[in-house]
């Protein structure tokens, strides 16, 4: 009976010595291992721009009211007939004619002939469809990047298109919104057949741009606390810190303007791990942990 109870101590501490192993070494890591992509610095352009949103409009519009009591003999046109300026639009009954104001397209008739109408009844409206305009608010810090005759890049998202404009007007006084001022501008755009009036657009404005210049992705580049950046770089099996001086980005490229040249290769660090598997190791991979 003796010899078995020696048996089962001995066998108890192989299982504890072996518990205690286990558990030393679920704890022990192994050395940091430095693992990521190195990105070469590389010359390139970069540019920065004001952006400032709004919605097409027609330039010219002519919306024709009564200015008596009347009746029209005749209509000259229909809805969606093109019109020169001065083309007659309709007779009165009194035998005058009324003409188009405008170059445009009937957008509408709103009366029938012969119908008597009061003063201020509205008739007929005419839109110009060729020459539009972009109106976008201008904040008062950007308001130095726009000025009339200003060259303007538009895009239509709808269309996945880019167009020229033209700034024509920046208003002399600004309207107050929510702690800032604006300042409403016009933007003269030409149709290509494709934008219709009420699509929404974006306007661009060059800021500031580089060319040539050393860039390097957003993403190689860190910051310390007091937001001082440097870079690292690969030496040997560590990696050292080289302090750099960055410029303009446009959020995906910066220029590097010192500390590091086109041609130099800084080094991306990718998240580490062990040889365990999961940071842990070992308990780290327990469904119920230490439970």
């Amino acid at each position: 009976m003796k010899r078995k109870n020696k048996g089962i101590k001995w066998v108890l501490g192989i299982a504890v010595i072996a518990a205690i192993t286990i558990l030393v070494l679920s704890k022990i890591r192994t050395p940091r291992q430095i693992a990521g992509d190195e990105v070469e610095v590389k010359a390139g352009d970069i540019s920065t721009y004001y952006s400032f949103s709004g919605s097409i409009e027609a330039k010219n519009r002519q919306t024709i009211f009564s200015d008596q009591a009347m009746r029209i003999k005749e209509f000259e046109v229909k809805k969606g007939d093109i019109v020169k300026k001065d083309d007659v639009l309709y007779r009165t009954s009194n035998g005058v004619n009324i003409k188009s104001e405008i170059d445009g397209e009937v957008l509408d008739i709103f009366v029938e002939e012969d119908e008597q109408l009061m003063p201020g009844a509205k008739i007929a409206e005419i839109v110009d469809y060729k020459d539009l305009q972009l109106k976008v608010k201008v904040d008062e810090y950007d308001l130095n990047a726009i000025k009339k005759d200003t060259k303007v890049n538009i895009t239509i998202h709808a269309l996945n298109k880019d167009f020229e404009g033209t700034v024509t007007d920046v208003a002399k006084e600004g309207v107050y919104m929510n702690g800032v001022t604006f300042f409403n501008t016009t933007i003269s755009i030409k149709n290509d057949g494709d934008i219709r009036v009420g699509m929404s657009a974006e306007a661009k404005v060059l800021n500031e741009s580089v060319n040539n210049a050393a860039i390097l992705p957003m993403t190689a580049i860190r910051f310390r606390d007091d937001n001082s950046s440097y870079v690292s770089r690969k030496k040997d099996e560590t990696m050292e810190d080289v302090d750099i001086q960055l410029g303009i980005t446009d959020g995906v490229n910066v220029e590097v303007k010192s500390g590091i040249n086109i041609g130099d290769k800084v080094f991306v660090a990718k998240k580490i791990t062990n040889d365990f598997g999961p940071p842990g190791g070992i308990r780290a991979m327990r469904s119920g942990g230490d439970n």
